[in-house]
């Protein structure tokens, strides 16, 4: 248990660089991070750093993964229309985002749980421009 522990631990360093970690205090973002893709629409998907230190498997459109983390974003770059979100990992989470040229999304990312008791839950929310700033200016970017 206790290497477990470590591992965490080392992982957070890792991730967090030595500027104290996701979500202690808002970042330099590039207001371009934010514009929209010309012919294309962006999706943000953003978990705080106030979040269970599981990982979140997403799916998108059965062809892309990718896994969140406490106080990280990751950002779609995507074709305009309907687009299916699920959790993995019986999660529970389905969501169909209709998307237009030009559009630019926001999902915060909720996973309920921890390493001892396992996984209780999930939830994937759409918010408005400027909460979904606020949030990634107040995360890191994860691969």
């Amino acid at each position: 248990m206790m290497w477990r522990r470590l591992a965490a631990f080392c992982m957070v360093l890792a991730l967090g660089g030595c500027a104290g970690g996701p979500g202690s205090k808002p970042v330099a973002v590039d207001p371009a991070l934010f514009q929209p893709v010309a012919g294309k629409a962006v999706i943000f998907v953003v978990r705080t750093a106030v979040d269970s230190d599981l990982a979140g498997p997403l799916l998108l459109d059965d062809t892309v993964t990718v896994s969140t983390m406490p106080g990280t974003y990751h950002r779609w770059v995507v074709d305009p229309g309907p687009h299916r979100i699920e959790g993995m990992g019986g999660s529970g989470i389905r969501l169909v985002l209709a998307t237009a040229p030009g559009g630019v999304y926001y999902l915060r990312h909720s996973v309920y749980g921890s390493e001892r008791r396992g996984p209780a839950g999930s939830a994937l929310q759409q918010v408005d421009a400027a909460q979904g700033q606020e949030l990634i200016m107040r995360a890191e970017k994860f691969p």
